[in-house]
């Protein structure tokens, strides 16, 4: 009896696709896909500040050494550190926040908002990336608190996986897809002020 297979998975808190197959066969062909690159992953990322121009970050990443938290990543040298790399483009930027089209050409883990933190624009409502280890630390003990509320503006962070697209050879594609979350949507209108017109024109970009 075939039973469900995870193919990806997302962050806690990360919205978008997830792939579920149906069979083992499908599974590990689109698992062999993913990890020969086959797979082009596309997200959007609510950012603290204002992206001017697309950028490529090509940082390795490793355990964050400074930090109490064992799970945080950072951008650094030396024992311990995976080659990284992420391309951010600019769609919408305004009022010192920018949503932005994300994808990542490797897939470590919290690549997109450890690189994110790099640039020095944070993900927005990020707990672990978007301030200090202590945000991270009082929601783990206390849950959602005012000061979390006033400092990182969302309740969970803003990150949301739009789009796989299966490139294989010779000419198999095929594009698994989901529509930005409402609570992105609604922080575009309500803090940078764009219209809901506005937004969808600018996602079929």
């Amino acid at each position: 009896m075939d039973v469900s297979h995870l193919v990806s998975r997302l962050d806690r808190e990360t919205s978008g696709v997830i792939l579920i197959a149906k069979h083992y066969d499908a599974a590990s062909a689109a698992q062999t896909a993913m990890e020969r690159r086959m797979v082009l992953k596309t997200y959007y990322a609510l950012l603290k500040g204002e992206l001017k121009e697309p950028v490529m970050v090509d940082q390795p990443l490793g355990p964050d050494e400074t930090s109490q938290v064992v799970v945080k990543t950072a951008v650094r040298e030396g024992p311990g550190t995976l080659p990284a790399a992420t391309f951010f483009e600019p769609v919408l930027a305004r009022n010192g926040y920018t949503l932005a089209r994300v994808q990542p050409h490797t897939g470590r883990k919290h690549q997109i908002r450890a690189h994110a933190f790099w640039l020095g624009l944070p993900v927005i409502g990020d707990k672990l990336y978007g301030g200090d280890d202590s945000l991270y630390m009082e929601f783990v003990a206390h849950g959602w608190t005012k000061r979390l509320g006033a400092a990182l503006e969302m309740g969970r962070q803003a990150l949301h996986a739009a789009k796989l697209e299966f490139r294989v050879p010779p000419r198999i594609t095929r594009t698994f897809a989901a529509p930005l979350a409402p609570d992105m949507r609604a922080f575009v209108v309500a803090k940078m002020g764009f219209s809901e017109a506005e937004l969808d024109v600018a996602l079929k970009g």
